[in-house]
């Protein structure tokens, strides 16, 4: 289909799409909850029990994905913001076996870390505030 196309749906197929959807959204947080350890407070790549670390990357597109959906405060992580963020900011910024500060890692890891800002008490967020 081009480009400049677009996919005209009726009403049943809106409705069949809205029902996918939620359904989807309902599992959510128990797809994520999976793959979260809060004995580093972030995400495997893949369920590697025996790699005790968060791949930066997999945490980011995770906390991104679960405050966009309003997900957030739903899960295990909600109580780990704090500490998810600190591994962010003073961690190196390496992740999928690239090299450290690579554009791919540094953007998600901004990215999430800005995200996650609303969830850290202002008296911690000031710590990392820029200004």
């Amino acid at each position: 289909m081009p480009l400049n196309e677009s996919i005209s749906l009726d009403f049943n197929e809106l409705e069949r799409l809205r029902r996918f959807l939620a359904a989807k959204l309902e599992k959510h947080v128990q797809s994520l909850e999976y793959y979260y350890d809060s004995n580093f407070a972030g995400f495997y790549h893949k369920h590697e029990k025996d790699k005790p670390r968060m791949s930066k990357s997999s945490t980011s597109t995770c906390v991104l994905s679960l405050i966009s959906a309003g997900k957030w405060n739903a899960g295990p992580w909600k109580d780990y913001a704090v500490e998810t963020l600190r591994v962010f900011l003073t961690e190196k910024w390496q992740s999928a076996e690239l090299k450290t500060n690579n554009p791919f890692t540094v953007a998600f890891v901004l990215e999430a870390a800005h995200s996650l800002m609303q969830f850290v008490p202002s008296s911690i967020s000031r710590r990392f505030d820029a200004g």
